[in-house]
């Protein structure tokens, strides 16, 4: 942290022995004032996430609200929470294994909520559908395999183009196979149009943002910069440029359209900044969080400590701040609505650009519906939970 560490200027000098854990002590060596990312995390849990993309959990991805309380924002296929449809998208957790979701404001209280991190562990989750009918559950923890393209479709518009959209969830190794097969799948089948959802990326492996931008582009290739890492003065020398990948077809897109929330971070915005200089990106939905920085996964005993080390800047060597990246169209979500249906105001408002050109307004969320924080969902969670954020 006194080294290569991004900020190592800042970096206070501490009595080591005086911390019980390294956890700890990592949160009075960040500068904290920017720093809001460093993070320590097992091996195997490292590993388990960003290589297998898998965790020990119930499946569910909650995002805290405005009103003290907690909204689900998707259910993991696969996981025991999709086994139950009375848990939904959209709907409100009351209490987990008899705590309050009032009284649940951050990941630490909801990790302390949930138990043990152990398969066969039992939960039990209380839910408030949108009719405001509270049902008990009782779900048993088990190895869940994480997909990063949880929602995908394509349609022909009323412009007739062929428009093709999906929800990518995060990055990580397995996100580079996803993105193949599912860009595979759009080339195949003449997609025109593209609306990548980023609304719950928070980034990743920044690999994974790369494959996807080397699919939509035209004539770009293995010369192109996608991004340019910049280190602190000690490791200047480690600066690089990172090109496009060559693929051996692409869709060829003269605009691509993202829709972003506060939650956008990291990779995700990497890849919005990366493409800029060679495309148009409408963005739609709200700023994204502001994380220009990334970090290298430094192994120590059976531990992986993850540090900012680096700033990421497009071809045109800048880079985007940490208030986030402005939208081209201003939108206000509603999470109780399916993807990719016209009652998403998100979804709907990039058809209607892409129909008309421009920005249209959207219909008010239902009263039922407890809008997320201001501030993104991500400033709740600490550590390893802004990568992973599911349970």
């Amino acid at each position: 942290m006194h080294d290569a560490y991004y900020w190592y200027k800042q970096t206070p000098v501490l009595d080591y022995t005086k911390y019980e854990s390294e956890s700890d002590l990592l949160k009075d060596l960040v500068y904290s004032p920017i720093d809001r990312w460093s993070y320590i995390i097992s091996q195997d849990e490292f590993n388990d996430y960003f290589t297998s993309g898998q965790y020990i959990g119930i499946g569910i991805s909650f995002e805290f609200t405005d009103q003290g309380g907690m909204n689900i924002r998707y259910i993991i296929p696969g996981s025991p929470a999709a086994e139950h449809p009375g848990i939904a998208r959209g709907y409100r957790a009351h209490s987990i294994n008899g705590v309050l979701a009032s009284q649940i404001s951050n990941t630490d209280d909801l990790n302390d909520a949930l138990g043990k991190k152990e398969v066969g562990e039992t939960v039990e989750l209380s839910v408030t559908d949108l009719n405001n009918i509270t049902t008990t559950y009782n779900l048993t923890k088990q190895v869940i395999s994480v997909k990063s393209v949880i929602y995908s479709q394509e349609e022909v518009i009323t412009s007739g183009s062929h428009v093709g959209y999906f929800v990518l969830d995060r990055f990580i190794t397995p996100t580079i196979i996803e993105i193949d097969e599912l860009m595979t799948a759009f080339i195949k089948n003449g997609v025109q149009e593209l609306i990548i959802d980023f609304r719950y990326n928070s980034g990743g492996v920044t690999t994974a943002a790369k494959n996807l931008a080397s699919y939509i582009l035209k004539s770009v290739n293995e010369e192109n910069i996608f991004t340019r890492y910049i280190h602190n003065d000690r490791y200047s020398q480690n600066d690089y440029e990172e090109q496009f990948s060559t693929k051996a077809s692409t869709l060829n897109l003269n605009r691509v359209f993202v829709i972003t929330s506060k939650d956008t971070a990291s990779a995700s915005e990497q890849f919005i900044w990366g493409v800029k200089p060679y495309i148009n990106v409408i963005t739609i939905g709200s700023d994204t969080y502001g994380k220009p920085y990334g970090m290298y996964a430094n192994s120590f005993c059976d531990e992986v400590l993850v540090p900012i080390e680096f700033q990421m800047q497009n071809a045109n060597y800048n880079s985007w701040t940490t208030d986030g990246i402005l939208p081209t169209c201003n939108v206000d979500a509603d999470n109780t609505k399916a993807f990719g249906s016209q009652d998403d105001p998100l979804y709907k408002a990039a058809i209607d650009y892409i129909n008309d050109g421009t920005c249209s307004a959207t219909a008010s969320a239902k009263s039922l519906y407890q809008k997320p924080l201001g501030i993104s969902v991500t400033d709740r969670m600490n550590g390893f939970m802004r990568e992973l954020r599911a349970f």
